[in-house]
């Protein structure tokens, strides 16, 4: 691998046929000191990072940059692609079982999904796509995470009610809008 700059630069194996001329301008490297992909001017030390890692494509700050530089070709190792290293960094990245499943308990609750979404081929398709290496948890274990989160919920009100020494004031209104959607309201002082 050639080293420029404090980066390591990669050889891109893209199809070249429908990438932007900009492309042949810049090095696609790994910046050493912050572990990133970026792209690096073959000109000038002058870098950005990488497009792909910022899950945009746009190349406009790549364009305006080298329509001010001159194209002069330096060497670079082909020892390793940055769709490696971005593939590698992904799986590196991912995120523990138990942060998956409080992530998924956190969104069912605030989107109100069912616990037959867990069982959905699709859902646990996407997931796996989402977490490589986790698998979504079944409406099974959704139900005791729930179960557990609100007894740990229960007990912590409990806790906090029973310490305090003042009076507590709640009031309760339910009703139906005319589209038939249920609200209610909690109030306390």
């Amino acid at each position: 691998m050639s080293q420029t700059f404090g980066w390591i630069c990669c050889e891109s194996k893209l199809d070249t046929k429908n990438r932007s001329p900009v492309w042949k301008k810049y090095h696609e490297a790994i910046d050493l000191d912050q572990n990133i992909p970026v792209v690096v001017c073959k000109k000038c030390p002058k870098w950005y990072k990488h497009p792909r890692s910022l899950n945009d494509s746009a190349i406009t700050t790549m364009l305006k940059h080298s329509r001010k530089r001159d194209y002069v070709p330096m060497q670079v190792s082909n020892a390793g692609s940055i769709e490696q290293f971005l593939r590698h960094t992904s799986e590196h990245n991912s995120i523990s079982m138990k942060d998956l499943e409080e992530l998924l308990l956190e969104t069912m609750a605030a989107c109100n999904w069912p616990f037959s979404q867990f069982d959905r081929p699709e859902f646990q398709y996407f997931i796996s796509r989402l977490v490589p290496g986790q698998t979504c948890p079944g409406r099974k274990r959704m139900k005791t995470l729930l179960t557990q989160a609100a007894e740990m919920a229960r007990e912590e009100i409990w806790v906090r009610v029973s310490s305090c020494t003042s009076k507590i004031s709640l009031a309760l209104d339910c009703w139906s809008s005319s589209n038939s959607y249920s609200f209610m309201s909690i109030f306390h002082s």
